[in-house]
């Protein structure tokens, strides 16, 4: 049995696949969401907090969570 979860990435509704804990790996996740490795993935809080969900993390998935893509921040 396939699990997923409903989210929202850039404003679209999405099912993101998880294993039994909830778990997807952020290149799954940058992957079902289609933003490529020049981009930053942002989870976006119901508290107003914006993470950034870094390359080799493991993500907890909530239904309805939402993400979005933005351009790098460079600074220097």
């Amino acid at each position: 049995m396939r699990i997923t979860r409903r989210s929202f990435i850039n404003g679209q509704e999405v099912h993101i696949p998880v294993d039994e804990n909830g778990m997807v790996s952020a290149s799954r996740l940058r992957e079902v969401a289609g933003v490529d490795g020049s981009r930053d993935l942002i989870r976006m809080s119901k508290d107003g907090q914006n993470i950034v969900i870094n390359p080799d993390e493991e993500v907890f998935i909530n239904a309805g969570d939402y993400f979005a893509d933005m351009p790098r921040n460079i600074r220097g």
